[in-house]
């Protein structure tokens, strides 16, 4: 079930291309930076302090827009624990 959750926000922040055979020195900044944000997005925000430095760094626009709309999803979950 976490696998499934984690696959499906991976595919929602563009990173439908990859599959399980690549190697993790394969892959770019941005794909890496991407699937550490699908990990943070699907955990518990409880305590948690996240600084993005340039997320959108070297970024294709489609993928800027995906990323963009997860950070602000992000944000209204934060909103609604408070």
């Amino acid at each position: 079930k976490n696998l499934r959750k984690f696959i499906q926000k991976s595919i929602d922040l563009g990173l439908r291309h990859l599959n399980l055979s690549r190697s993790i020195s394969s892959l770019s900044g941005g794909e890496l930076q991407r699937l550490r944000i699908a990990k943070l997005l699907l955990g518990k925000l409880n305590d948690i302090f996240i600084i993005l430095d340039e997320p959108t760094s070297s970024l294709h626009p489609k993928e800027c827009k995906l990323l963009c709309e997860n950070i602000k999803n992000l944000t209204k979950k934060i909103q609604l624990l408070q």
